[in-house]
């Protein structure tokens, strides 16, 4: 079964992002494992994206990197494009 997830990541969703659109389902199953097993983690920051009264996921947004020195840290998100231009982003 192909995770609903796959299907949001394209070239359009990743032009600005570090990492290339995943070539097989395979390699997204691996990063979700990756994302759910790093929930453990007190440092890692990192939620899917739904729409309100639905359990679809339309994308992600996350802490990529913490300045603890400056108590700051940098949000990365990508959302399908299915979606944008909905105001979504911003509420996220």
């Amino acid at each position: 079964m192909q995770p609903k997830v796959f299907s949001l990541i394209d070239k359009a969703v990743t032009e600005f992002l570090t990492w290339p659109p995943h070539q097989t389902v395979e390699l997204t199953k691996s990063l979700l494992a990756e994302w759910i097993s790093d929930y453990e983690k007190p440092d890692v920051y990192n939620w899917v994206i739904e729409l309100k009264g639905e359990k679809v996921p339309i994308g992600n947004i996350s802490v990529v990197r913490h300045r603890d020195e400056t108590l700051s840290c940098d949000l990365g998100y990508c959302m399908g494009t299915r979606w944008w231009g909905n105001g979504l982003m911003p509420e996220a």
